[in-house]
């Protein structure tokens, strides 16, 4: 607790405590009393838990048992974390970060690291931005997989941005899927240099960083660089020099900054986790008892590896709407399968 609010004995204090008091208390701590607005600052709280109370926000102070215990090692850790959702604190994390601009295949070897990791004893909690590209990406598979999540946002908790990735922001929180974490009070609005600042509780959180596309520059550089001085261990996805979304990567693994990983197996070795024995077979079975136009929309969202819609889906596998339409369902049901919202559909991991 700060050595200020310990003296003052806490927010009801605050407010009882005489005036005469309070001048002392602030010169004591190097504060002079015309600039230290005690009843704005009441005030201020008040409409603040106002607010947090309307949009289910919680608060969590940093010397809470559950206050993220890699972030505490920080120096500049924030005194208080907002947060919405449901937060594990025995759990290690894994941080996942990179371009907003993802190319298909770094998407691919994303989802096929985090599949892979799912099949372990003890799976680490999957950190992200929220950001389009790399981190919605690694936190939609999170969930694919039954994998906790947490994200970082750059503003208050009362509005998510990009509001396009409010969905599965939605489903960390009402599923109990994980969490939402700000530094920012609940209606603080989205600024380019908030960005920046989150990226360092995005590291400090983290165990480990895995970079999977990034340009020389940019906030995923950045994390990566705040992380390797917290003495996070790093790993980068390399890809070709002639890619300039792949020359952060790169660059971070030529400086021995990073590990290079290629896949999985690369991640799980470098992070030390143990795979179980004898894979999960159910949806290889599944598979095999599929009817041929199951096995077909299988096979065509397989190969997209995108969200696809009825529509495109009725095109590509020429089966008819209404009766595709039940397919999907039953797939749906079996797990094989997830419905987006405007009627797409995705593989499940």
């Amino acid at each position: 607790m700060l050595p200020l609010w310990a003296r003052v004995g806490g927010f009801e204090n605050l407010e009882l405590l005489p005036e005469e008091e309070w001048s002392e208390l602030c010169l004591e701590f190097g504060v002079h009393p015309q600039y230290a607005d005690r009843k704005g600052a009441i005030q201020r709280a008040m409409g603040e838990a106002s607010l947090m109370e309307r949009y289910g926000i919680s608060l969590l102070s940093y010397d809470e048992y559950n206050y993220p215990e890699q972030l505490l090692e920080c120096p500049d850790a924030p005194l208080v974390l907002y947060y919405k959702g449901t937060i594990f604190p025995e759990r290690n994390i894994l941080a996942v970060v990179g371009t907003r601009s993802a190319s298909r295949n770094c998407k691919e070897i994303i989802n096929q690291i985090i599949g892979n990791i799912s099949n372990c004893v003890e799976p680490p909690i999957i950190l992200s931005g929220l950001a389009h590209g790399i981190d919605i990406c690694a936190q939609r598979a999170a969930i694919d997989n039954n994998l906790p999540t947490y994200a970082v946002v750059a503003h208050g908790l009362g509005m998510i941005y990009p509001a396009a990735n409010r969905e599965i922001a939605n489903q960390i929180v009402m599923q109990k899927r994980g969490a939402i974490f700000s530094e920012y009070p609940s209606n603080h609005q989205p600024q380019k240099h908030l960005f920046l600042e989150r990226n360092r509780i995005i590291a400090g959180m983290a165990n480990w960083l895995l970079v999977g596309e990034s340009g020389l520059k940019g906030g995923s550089m950045v994390t990566a660089k705040i992380a390797f001085s917290y003495g996070r261990e790093i790993m980068a996805i390399p890809g070709s020099p002639l890619d300039p979304y792949a020359q952060g990567c790169n660059q971070l693994i030529k400086h021995n900054m990073a590990a290079l990983v290629e896949n999985g197996n690369d991640v799980i070795e470098n992070i030390g986790l143990e795979q179980k024995i004898g894979k999960i077979q159910d949806r290889r079975v599944k598979q095999i008892e599929l009817t041929i136009d199951e096995q077909l929309i299988i096979d065509t969202l397989n190969r997209q590896r995108e969200a696809l819609n009825i529509n495109e889906i009725s095109r590509i596998t020429r089966i008819a709407t209404d009766r595709l339409s039940l397919i999907l369902l039953n797939l749906e049901m079996n797990s094989l399968i997830y419905a987006l919202p405007g009627e797409n559909y995705r593989i499940c991991k």
